[in-house]
């Protein structure tokens, strides 16, 4: 529990805005140092200015989404797998209008394609994630009672310990592996998938990528409009650089990757 708060804590000082924000509060704390100060602040606003305009967000999930394709119909009536694995990507605690948590749109989004997935290949659906933080169950059980009750889907199999990428590819494995399962359709957002196979692969998994979510268009705004602060654009930034943070993490931590073996 420890752990996974305490990245989080330095993610959100390391990615924006909270990257800004850190910088401009310490230019206030060494606002006796004007030319300090007035650098920091500087540089605080330029990176949150960057970080906000479609002509620097769209690259960077372009660079992460472009790995792999959508898989296509005729590509998963060919995929030769044993199983769909789902990663979950959050949920809505105490959602009021269920009485009930529930997925958030991010976890829906992924739960959808791999039930559509079963549904033309009729293979069990694994669904994959623990209890990061506090909660009432597992984002597993979440996305296992929806697949089940509001989807109908069937046969459905849960990993409800995993905290991380990581965790979710060695707990699945292991679960995968006792029912002599080695080949594997998995489902995870675009941006994220590189990371994803590379976790997946390393716990001994053969791995068709089965991207969703994807954000970037067919082409790249480069009118005046990509140069417009947005709120999306920012959203867009920092789960980029999310991803690419959490390669960093798994490669200083021994854990090869697909972008990092092969050219988190």
């Amino acid at each position: 529990m420890l752990p996974v708060a305490f990245n989080r804590a330095v993610e959100a000082l390391l990615l924006p805005p909270g990257s800004s924000i850190a910088l401009l509060v310490l230019a206030l704390l060494l606002w006796r140092h004007r030319k300090t100060a007035f650098g920091l602040a500087g540089i605080g606003v330029a990176l949150l200015y960057a970080a906000s305009i479609p002509a620097v967000s769209d690259p960077l999930l372009r660079s992460l989404e472009q790995r792999h394709p959508p898989l296509g119909p005729a590509a998963v009536d060919a995929a030769n797998a044993g199983a769909i694995v789902v990663l979950g990507g959050g949920r809505d605690l105490g959602a009021p209008e269920y009485g009930a948590d529930s997925p958030s749109a991010v976890s829906l989004q992924r739960l959808r394609y791999g039930v559509w997935l079963q549904r033309r290949r009729a293979l069990p659906l694994v669904v994959s994630g623990g209890a990061p933080f506090s909660g009432t169950g597992s984002e597993a059980a979440v996305l296992h009672r929806v697949a089940r009750d509001e989807f109908g889907a069937k046969p459905v199999w849960s990993e409800d310990r995993s905290r991380t990428t990581a965790e979710n590819a060695r707990n699945s494995a292991a679960l995968l592996q006792r029912r002599g399962i080695r080949r594997v359709l998995l489902v995870t957002d675009s941006l994220h998938m590189r990371r994803a196979v590379g976790a997946f692969q390393a716990a001994g998994l053969q791995v068709v990528a089965a991207p969703t979510g994807f954000h970037t268009p067919g082409y790249m705004d480069r009118s005046w409009r990509a140069w417009l602060p947005a709120a999306a654009a920012l959203k867009r930034s920092k789960r980029a650089l999310h991803e690419y943070l959490g390669m960093a993490w798994y490669w200083m931590n021994g854990l090869r990757t697909e972008v990092l073996s092969t050219g988190y």
